[in-house]
């Protein structure tokens, strides 16, 4: 986007990717605003067996996304799956 000249603080076209801003005020993509990042927030969710984290699956296994949809509260955004093992810590014999 910057190389193709589609990003503008205030009238001036950004022309580096390393140009340093301190906000996000004045800065636009194509004359759209671009707004500050929400902030993250964290779902705890204890994925049953048998389901997949992953987005899809192209043969229709069910994924964690499946179990989401409905679960989420509203407005909830971008989803992106972290692990998390419970399991005990074992020493290495390596």
């Amino acid at each position: 986007m910057i190389i193709e000249g589609r990003v503008k603080l205030g009238e001036d076209v950004i022309e580096t990717p390393s140009t340093v801003l301190h906000d996000l005020r004045g800065v636009t993509v194509d004359g759209n605003a671009v707004r500050e990042a929400e902030e993250t927030r964290l779902f705890v969710f204890h994925k049953p067996a048998g389901l997949l984290t992953a987005e899809r699956d192209p043969i229709g296994r069910p994924t964690i996304y499946t179990a989401l949809r409905n679960a989420l509260p509203e407005g909830s955004g971008r989803v992106m799956p972290i692990a998390v093992s419970t399991s005990t810590p074992r020493a290495c014999s390596c």
